[in-house]
């Protein structure tokens, strides 16, 4: 079956498998009034429910660029067809993102972003866990997305989801940013 995009295409494997997944990365964060370009299509998912939809997209002609432990790129052989990113977490922890997400759609398809403060929270802990590589995307969309969604980050709930999810020295570098 051909497909106009992407999102047409996952939606519909998503649809037909029953799996449950969240749209995050740059689309997510567009969602949150901040827009910026992407590359890429991002989701959180377990290991399991990609299995179960991984044959669906080779199919349609996607295939791993790259994989690690909790991470796999899917490239496709199609112009049209952006690539996808699928992060893995255990089923506890996506089933807790999936009850604050917020329905959306894109392409005429119904699709979840995670609540503001879990899409804070994810990119929190890619930071804490590659600085280096990450301080330019994650860290510009904190700070914009606490300016544009008037996040008070002077709380002790805001302090509290830093040091759960980063660190005090990364709370700092916001602090410093904003």
């Amino acid at each position: 079956m051909e497909y106009h995009s992407a999102f047409h295409l996952l939606s519909d494997t998503i649809n037909k498998t029953g799996v449950s997944c969240v749209l995050i990365g740059g689309f997510a964060v567009n969602y949150y009034k901040f827009s910026r370009q992407t590359a890429d299509i991002d989701f959180l998912i377990t290991e399991e429910d990609f299995n179960k939809i991984k044959t669906f997209l080779e199919d349609a002609g996607y295939t791993k660029e790259f994989q690690q432990k909790v991470f796999v790129r899917l490239k496709s052989n199609k112009r049209y067809l952006m690539d996808v990113d699928f992060m893995f977490v255990d089923k506890e922890t996506l089933g807790k993102i999936i009850q604050d997400a917020k329905e959306i759609s894109i392409a005429k398809h119904k699709f979840v972003v995670p609540s503001l403060m879990n899409l804070i929270a994810l990119k929190l802990h890619s930071l804490k866990y590659n600085f280096s590589i990450r301080k330019g995307r994650d860290l510009p969309d904190i700070i914009s997305l606490i300016k544009l969604n008037e996040v008070d980050v002077k709380t002790k709930e805001f302090h509290r989801l830093c040091l759960k999810y980063a660190n005090e020295e990364i709370y700092r570098k916001i602090l410093e940013n904003l």
